[in-house]
């Protein structure tokens, strides 16, 4: 998604590299003229809303908006609700689960190492 990378650029902390995306963002002029431009070049067929979005990913809402709040989902809105494209939403997941297991690899093998 192009727009994902005007808003890493536009809001990522240099020195840390770490995208920190405040919800209100959106209800700027910036993000809703963002906003704008995803709606246009995104096809909206597999649009989830949070609560599905949480269902199809085995996570909570929450865990949702703090995907959306990290900069690693990028929503449409739609009269102020985010929608999250199913594809999209699913290689988040599928990344996230990837970071945890090498987190749970690293923990693991320092317990070992100790031992």
């Amino acid at each position: 998604m192009q727009t994902s990378h005007i808003v890493d650029q536009a809001i990522s902390n240099p020195l840390t590299g770490q995208v920190q995306i405040p919800l209100d963002f959106w209800r700027t002029a910036l993000g809703e003229l963002i906003n704008r431009a995803n709606q246009r070049l995104t096809p909206f067929l597999d649009a989830l809303n949070p609560s599905e979005a949480a269902r199809e990913t085995g996570v909570s809402r929450q865990t949702i908006y703090h995907w959306i709040e990290q900069g690693r989902i990028l929503p449409i809105w739609v009269n102020r609700h985010p929608f999250l494209l199913k594809l999209d939403l699913l290689q988040v997941a599928r990344k996230v689960e990837r970071e945890e297991a090498a987190q749970v690899t690293t923990a693991t093998k320092g317990e070992e190492d100790m031992v």
